[in-house]
């Protein structure tokens, strides 16, 4: 349903909250398949639209970062390792571009643990393709 909606710059935050709120439910309910298409979707509009003010709203690279870690984590589950390592690795980059970045311990925290996180998948899905 969602990929037939002509979405506007002045609707994508609804959409996108929508499409995380089907990415959440389609993967809590094991419709692995269902989760990514929506997770694909989430991250190409965030890419689309990264580092850019739309419908009143700023989509930062660390918003696409994080969709990219999502699907990875999604392609984690149906065991599709080189994809998941290849989305993981684009998360990866963005933070580690905004390690020490100064504008809010909040900012900071968020950005660091992320990074952890990616380390971690990233170690994962290598040991995994061995």
């Amino acid at each position: 349903y969602y990929k037939s909606l002509h979405i506007q710059d002045e609707h994508i935050r609804g959409y996108l909250d929508n499409l995380m709120t089907l990415t959440g439910l389609h993967r809590k309910h094991n419709k692995l398949e269902e989760a990514l298409d929506c997770c694909f979707e989430l991250t190409e509009i965030s890419g689309r639209y990264q580092n850019k003010a739309v419908d009143g709203f700023y989509i930062m690279d660390v918003n696409y970062a994080f969709n990219q870690f999502y699907c990875a984590k999604i392609l984690q589950e149906m065991n599709r390792y080189k994809e998941a390592t290849d989305r993981v690795k684009i998360a990866l980059s963005i933070y580690n571009k905004h390690q020490g970045d100064s504008k809010s311990n909040k900012t900071i925290l968020n950005i660091d643990k992320m990074s952890n996180l990616c380390n971690q998948l990233l170690e994962q899905l290598q040991n995994k393709q061995k």
